[in-house]
């Protein structure tokens, strides 16, 4: 079989994503999770910079005017990971119409979430939620990365500042482990990692704050760094065939409402960085970094085939006659919802390009 057009199999996907689940007016998908409507949001825009919509800034709009009004108001909820969402596709919806509101919601958000920020329970890190119970790897991850692209769009060195310092706390407590993998959270009572499951959405979101933190401060090591925990990510978390799967889609359960968007967190994330390594090594040379750049170039070949190997096994084993894609990328097709086809939709748009 040749290769896909996967901007054709994206144009499909996403039509059906808006025609079967969208609520136009209400500013959401029938059945989706309030923190896996900002992502399927962010989806929706990242296909936007690659296949323009006519109406992206109205579905934008929509959604925003929607949200804003929900839960505690201003896409505040009583969750630092949930708000932490909304923060960073607010940024990318800056980014994309360059209209003042969606930035400044962002860094409002920003300003709820250093409110959970604690350093009375093992020295620092972002509480789960209000009732400071837990402390986890996504929120810190998130937090990070919300700040970092603050800063970006900013120059508030405050943001800078925050990222570092949650970023050396995150680095105290162990959550990447040996492996290279990211653990679950924290254990309160020893302030190191809880050794609980690695899920492929902690190995994504980190991606982005330490790109940045590249981009921003020139030092390797952050791309070092992020290399690392993605080349883990694409070589323990997948199938004999390298197709990515979550632990939860074996179990009797299933994957609830939240796993189902993990895989497409983690294949976005990895698009951000295959970007980023492209973007700095197309201004770069070896002399100029005082490095070889084959290990750069490398990298950049294993994303891409391993981006495309799952928009195309999630093409051909996962979708059923009516273009729904199921939450097995390596199939069989077990039915849809608009978490999972969002979550497929960002392994198909990350593909376009190659």
């Amino acid at each position: 079989m040749g290769s896909l057009d996967f901007a054709s199999c994206a144009d499909i996907a996403l039509n059906t994503l808006m025609d079967r689940w969208y609520q136009f007016g209400k500013g959401t998908w029938s059945g989706l999770g309030w923190w896996n409507s900002a992502n399927a949001l962010e989806m929706v825009i990242n296909y936007s910079f690659k296949r323009p919509l006519d109406n992206n800034s109205a579905i934008i709009r929509d959604i925003y005017d929607n949200g804003k009004n929900k839960y505690l108001g201003n896409f505040i909820t009583n969750y630092y990971d949930d708000d932490g969402w909304w923060g960073l596709a607010l940024v990318r919806a800056y980014d994309l119409t360059q209209l003042a509101d969606y930035l400044k919601m962002a860094e409002s958000i920003f300003n709820e979430i250093l409110g959970g920020w604690d350093e009375q329970t093992c020295s620092g890190g972002v509480w789960w939620n209000v009732t400071r119970r837990e402390k986890n790897a996504i929120e810190n991850e998130l937090f990070i990365t919300l700040a970092t692209r603050l800063y970006l769009r900013t120059g508030n060195d405050s943001y800078l500042g925050w990222a570092k310092r949650a970023l050396d706390w995150f680095d105290q407590t162990g959550m990447q482990g040996p492996s290279g993998l990211i653990n679950d959270g924290v254990d309160l009572k020893t302030c190191r990692s809880n050794q609980k499951t690695a899920w492929t959405y902690n190995q994504g979101v980190i991606l982005g704050g330490l790109a940045d933190l590249h981009k921003i401060t020139g030092e390797y090591q952050y791309l070092v760094r992020a290399r690392r925990i993605a080349t883990a990510a694409m070589t323990n978390l997948v199938d004999g065939n390298g197709i990515l799967t979550e632990p939860c889609e074996s179990t009797p359960d299933g994957c609830g409402a939240d796993g189902p968007q993990f895989k497409g967190i983690f294949v976005r994330y990895l698009s951000y960085l295959h970007d980023w390594e492209l973007e700095f090594l197309s201004q770069s040379s070896p002399v100029s970094l005082g490095i070889s750049m084959r290990e750069d170039r490398e990298f950049l070949a294993t994303c891409e085939s391993f981006i495309t190997r799952q928009a195309t096994s999630i093409w051909n084993n996962n979708r059923d006659g009516n273009d729904t894609l199921g939450l097995h990328w390596a199939g069989p097709h077990t039915g849809a919802d608009a978490s999972t086809q969002s979550s497929a939709l960002d392994a198909l748009v990350g593909a376009i390009p190659f």
